[in-house]
């Protein structure tokens, strides 16, 4: 099956998302409150947290994910992955949009240095806007510009869940 999903933010252009799952589904995440998916038991640093609103790029990678066999919870904004982070043993990496509702991923950064445990977990921007270009960058580890390359973006998970 071949997925394909466009998307609009704000002023940015239009971006696409392409992946090919040729694994059979075998369980279906189940719907968490506010439109984010959970994966109930998961073990510390062994697991994707993905925070994304738009629902066709969240899904998108998603799927990237668990058909390479990756562990994910999402959440559809900072707020939302605040609450998922605490209640949760810290996910290998945190893939982090920045232009949301209720809290940007910028927003979430900052909250994010107020706790110890969650300051120590990697943070993958997936952005439309590199901030770098503006001369402030984000303190994150890696900064990948949406459209995103799929090869690229699970080489940099896969070396994250190695650690």
């Amino acid at each position: 099956m071949i997925v394909l999903a466009d998307s609009t933010v704000a002023s940015f252009p239009p971006f696409r998302h392409w992946c090919v799952d040729e694994s059979p589904r075998v369980d279906s995440p189940r719907e968490a409150p506010g439109g984010g998916t959970d994966e109930p038991g998961l073990a510390a640093g062994t697991w994707v947290l993905v925070v994304e609103d738009d629902r066709d790029c969240r899904d998108s990678l998603e799927l990237l994910l668990r058909a390479s066999g990756c562990a994910v919870k999402s959440a559809v904004d900072g707020l939302q992955a605040l609450e998922i982070l605490q209640s949760s043993p810290a996910p290998a990496v945190i893939l982090l949009d920045n232009l949301m509702p209720a809290m940007t991923g910028e927003e979430f950064l900052e909250e994010r240095k107020d706790d110890p445990r969650l300051a120590e977990i990697p943070v993958v921007m997936l952005s439309a806007w590199d901030k770098a270009s503006d001369g402030e960058p984000f303190e994150v580890d890696e900064f990948v510009e949406k459209p995103y390359d799929p090869e690229r973006l699970l080489t940099l998970v896969r070396r994250y869940l190695a650690h």
